[in-house]
């Protein structure tokens, strides 16, 4: 009975603690995705499984003026709410930098000087981006994260882009990358949960995303 009690009496702070983290996350994405001219924006945070919803993954997406929008997916390493804290830091730094009007490759660069692994315990990939919803051109620079598919026109294609250094790895160059949307386009952005499998090669992940995606292409709207 007193084994029990004390399993009963672990649980219940488990879950109070869980749910606190849960909430402290959630609390730390965007509530609406900002209404931007000539867009449609979408995002979905879904957990992989349950006890695996306390990460560092995140997004945001701002308008800069009346043309220019900027927005960034990123993702913390390891689980619990020191992760959170980093996932914090690294969202509003990118997102003041991005106001304050720095493109992409300068952002990284900035950024990488403010994170070390040794210091924060954790590493942060990120894909920030800056388009303008009159050209269709996007400039994107890239932190260790996977990049994005283009949904257009065709099968869809991932975009080709050289990542850097994850911030925390180290001060280093990040490699500038411009295509042009065309109208009626989609941009797919993701972390590496949506497609990393254990046991499985992340290549085998991508392939089997970019045939969900085809399918989703191919259906009329």
């Amino acid at each position: 009975a007193t084994i029990t009690a004390l399993y009963q009496q672990t649980e219940t702070l488990y879950d109070q603690q869980r749910e606190l983290f849960v909430r402290l996350q959630r609390a730390l994405l965007p509530s609406a995705n900002p209404d931007l001219p000539h867009l449609e924006v979408a995002a979905e945070y879904a957990a992989g499984a349950r006890g695996l919803d306390i990460g560092g993954d995140w997004f945001s997406i701002i308008e800069l003026d009346g043309e220019r929008f900027g927005f960034v997916v990123g993702d913390v390493s390891g689980r619990g709410v020191d992760a959170v804290a980093v996932m914090a830091r690294a969202r509003f730094t990118i997102r003041a930098y991005l106001t304050d009007g720095d493109d992409p490759v300068t952002v990284l660069e900035k950024c990488s000087q403010q994170f070390d692994i040794v210091t924060d315990g954790h590493m942060t990939t990120a894909l920030v981006g800056v388009g303008s919803w009159r050209t269709g051109e996007v400039t994107l620079a890239s932190a260790g994260h996977p990049p994005p598919v283009l949904l257009g026109d065709g099968r869809p294609r991932f975009v080709d882009l050289s990542p850097g250094r994850p911030l925390g790895a180290g001060v280093a160059p990040y490699p500038v990358s411009t295509f042009t949307m065309p109208a009626g386009s989609t941009l797919f952005c993701f972390t590496d949960g949506l497609v990393e499998r254990r046991g499985e090669d992340i290549d085998t992940g991508l392939a089997r995303l970019a045939d969900v995606l085809s399918g989703v292409a191919d259906r009329p709207v």
